[in-house]
């Protein structure tokens, strides 16, 4: 865990969230576009937008990770 907090993987695991979540949500949209909506799927991708949206803003937020003297 304490490895895990480290500025560099921060950086890294909000990336993997961006593009893991952002896939589904993408995905998940086109599914609702073709089949329809329903309150579980439309749920679901709004709840992978805004944590798409919060990675993003954590991203920008987040100084860099630079290198300890």
């Amino acid at each position: 865990l304490y490895h895990g907090l480290q500025p560099a993987r921060i950086q890294s695991g909000l990336v993997l969230v961006v593009v893991l979540l952002g896939s589904l949500a993408l995905a998940r949209t086109l599914g609702l576009l073709i089949h329809g909506i329903t309150p579980y799927n439309l749920g679901a991708v709004i709840f992978e937008s805004l944590s798409v949206l919060l990675a993003l803003l954590a991203m920008r937020l987040l100084p860099e990770a630079r290198p300890a003297n």
